[in-house]
């Protein structure tokens, strides 16, 4: 009993880990100053609420997946598994890009990472599942776990790398961030805007001054430290 207990709360203590990490992310994505960040206890709420949706969301989308790629179902079955799986995924992006990010960023500049991200996370599930159901269901026990686990890190890189690429399409699309240019000089606006973003997310206290510019000829524009609008 005393085990389980243990269990139960390193895994629980372990996933606000992770969801504090996730929500650092979604600040640096975005730029967000520091001062306008959230402190450790309203990150914490964000972190319960997160988990707590996060597994709701998972259990179905997995449950779903496995409609799709195990056993034998009919095609409109597995179709309509497939779709509602989508669906479940995309709208499980929306709500943790909205518990993750900063209340700063509104709902409608993330549902374009949200459809790219659930997308993704659905194929993902699916080749993940037609993996585990073709390839690792007939090997020796000793050689299954290895491969499984060695899956299993695959999957969670691929699952970070699909996340993170999809909160960076709703900062690219906010905040019109292109054309950007391969070799500078000369700056596009796109790269003034972020390289100007990065400097003024320095902010750390209300009464601190920061201010970034770019010298255009003889002139310098400089910019005040304001959280950067969509």
């Amino acid at each position: 009993m005393l085990g389980l207990v243990v269990g139960i709360v390193g895994v629980l203590w372990g996933s606000q880990g992770a969801l504090q990490t996730a929500q650092y992310a979604q600040a640096e994505i975005w730029n967000i100053p520091g001062v306008n960040r959230p402190n450790f206890w309203a990150r914490l709420g964000r972190t319960a609420c997160m988990t707590v949706t996060l597994g709701l969301f998972l259990l179905v989308s997995t449950v779903l997946a496995g409609l799709v790629t195990i056993g034998h179902h009919g095609d409109w079955a597995v179709v309509g598994a497939a779709l509602t799986s989508l669906v479940v995924n995309i709208a499980l992006y929306l709500v943790a890009f909205r518990l993750l990010t900063p209340k700063q960023i509104r709902w409608g500049d993330t549902v374009p990472g949200a459809i790219a991200g659930g997308t993704g996370w659905t194929a993902l599930q699916y080749l993940g599942g037609v993996l585990v159901e073709h390839s690792l269901r007939n090997t020796s026990k000793e050689y299954g776990t290895f491969a499984l686990v060695l899956g299993l890190i695959g999957f969670l890189y691929l699952a970070a790398e699909v996340t993170v690429c999809a909160a960076e399409i709703n900062v690219v699309r906010a905040r019109h961030l292109w054309p950007r240019s391969v070799v500078q000089p000369p700056l596009t606006t796109a790269d003034k805007k972020v390289l100007s973003s990065i400097t003024l997310e320095g902010k750390r206290r209300p009464e601190q001054y920061v201010a970034t510019g770019f010298h255009d000829g003889n002139e310098v524009n400089t910019r005040k430290h304001t959280v950067l609008p969509p």
